[in-house]
């Protein structure tokens, strides 16, 4: 099942705001790969194909984030979303009150 294109152009608005100087989500391509559910750190269910891991943790993503990276609104459209880790961002920011929108993590 592929990524519903809602979930997608959220995740391309939410990547818009970071600073990915090294192309670490260069999988987040709408063109070379429109299913979102197979881009680096993004999981979906099998079935219905709404997002419900978005996980930007680990040693690959570590050079994510910046003075300039905020968190996008956009991720607020994936109500599915069950798990969130951008532990290993650089975010001069705080985090989002509406982050407390996405009710199922």
């Amino acid at each position: 099942m592929k990524c519903t294109e809602r979930e997608r152009h959220a995740l391309l608005t939410f990547k818009q705001n970071l600073e990915d100087k090294y192309d670490m989500l260069s999988t987040w391509n709408n063109n070379q790969n429109p299913d979102c559910c197979k881009w680096k750190g993004v999981r979906c269910n099998n079935q219905t194909g709404y997002v419900q891991s978005l996980d930007l943790h680990g040693s690959e993503t570590r050079y994510l984030g910046g003075e300039r990276t905020t968190i996008n609104p956009s991720i607020t459209e994936l109500q599915h979303l069950k798990y969130l880790d951008l532990s290993s961002m650089i975010i001069f920011t705080q985090i989002p009150k509406f982050i407390g929108s996405l009710t199922k993590l």
